[in-house]
């Protein structure tokens, strides 16, 4: 369940529609990972990287016990920034991407649950 969050300082009314949407899929896709598993969330905000406040964006990645292979990851990176770069008309240089892992028990679920939980059932 790979949940994503996309900051950047251009304009909402900038970001194309659907971008989401798109971005969800490519990590569906990239990470083989069934579509109604991805969550991700666009914010636009006030940034600054690398000395400037030129269009930028910053990609959160976060999922269970996903960012362990470095080929992977590297992959992961090109194909995110690159993506998130296409969209937002931003340089990809402006672009980074952090990868979190979770464990399993770090993910609430309604009920007081937690993702370990449902996994020992199944």
């Amino acid at each position: 369940m790979p949940v994503v969050e996309i900051v950047t300082n251009v304009p909402a009314e900038s970001a194309p529609a659907g971008l989401v949407g798109r971005a969800a899929k490519v990590v569906s896709e990239m990470m083989d990972k069934p579509l109604p598993a991805v969550t991700v969330c666009l914010r636009h905000e006030t940034m600054f990287r690398i000395g400037s406040d030129d269009p930028c964006a910053m990609i959160f990645i976060a999922s269970v016990e996903a960012f362990n292979d470095h080929d992977n990851n590297r992959r992961y990176s090109k194909e995110l920034i690159d993506f998130a770069a296409t969209e937002l008309n931003v340089p990809a240089a402006r672009v980074n991407l952090l990868m979190q892992n979770l464990s399993r028990w770090q993910i609430g679920l309604p009920g007081g649950k937690l993702l370990g939980d449902r996994m020992k059932e199944n």
